[in-house]
């Protein structure tokens, strides 16, 4: 165990109200799909059922995964984020995910959607995408098109501010990253 490390908790409120959302998502997703067809035309400012059902299962689908993977989050021991001198290493659902220094080649910022990322640039990104099961895998590839990285660390469920996870990972990086 690295005695130079920083463990950053995952934060139970910010997790508490994404479970609340994505609840709340999947109602309204359920209540679409709960609608026939009349009712659509009738009621709704959308004159297309299709629409609405593709919505209704879209968010159902999507956020009850996010609620499944919150709940999980939230009665999670494991902290959020490890950054110490060996590597940085994040806890999601499943295996842990830990990036050596010698792999990471810098970081960058950006902002999808709203939301900044930490992105961690490595001198084989292969290697990250091809490790883990097939979902991870997936997320992996679409996130390395995206932002030319498998691995990008959002502070949105930390307990840590976004320009202090930044400094943090600066600061290890430069101390151990050449050593």
């Amino acid at each position: 165990m690295a005695t130079d490390q920083q463990i950053i908790q995952a934060s139970k409120t910010k997790t508490l109200l994404l479970v609340v959302g994505s609840i709340g998502f999947v109602a309204l997703g359920t209540w679409f799909l709960s609608l026939g067809p009349t009712e659509i035309e009738s009621k709704c400012c959308f004159n297309s059922p299709f629409f609405l059902y593709a919505a209704g299962i879209a968010s159902v689908g999507f956020f009850g995964l996010s609620a499944i993977a919150s709940v999980w989050r939230l009665f999670s021991p494991k902290p959020g984020l490890i950054v110490n001198s060996k590597g940085i290493e994040l806890f999601a659902i499943g295996p842990s995910t830990f990036i050596p220094w010698p792999d990471v080649s810098g970081f960058s910022r950006v902002e999808v959607h709203g939301q900044k990322m930490l992105v961690v640039h490595l001198h084989n990104p292969q290697k990250y995408i091809e490790s883990g099961g097939k979902f991870r895998r997936c997320m992996a590839s679409a996130s390395h098109k995206m932002i030319a990285s498998p691995i990008a660390i959002s502070s949105n469920f930390l307990e840590i501010s976004f320009e202090r996870l930044c400094e943090l990972c600066e600061m290890y990086f430069q101390r151990y990253a050449s050593g």
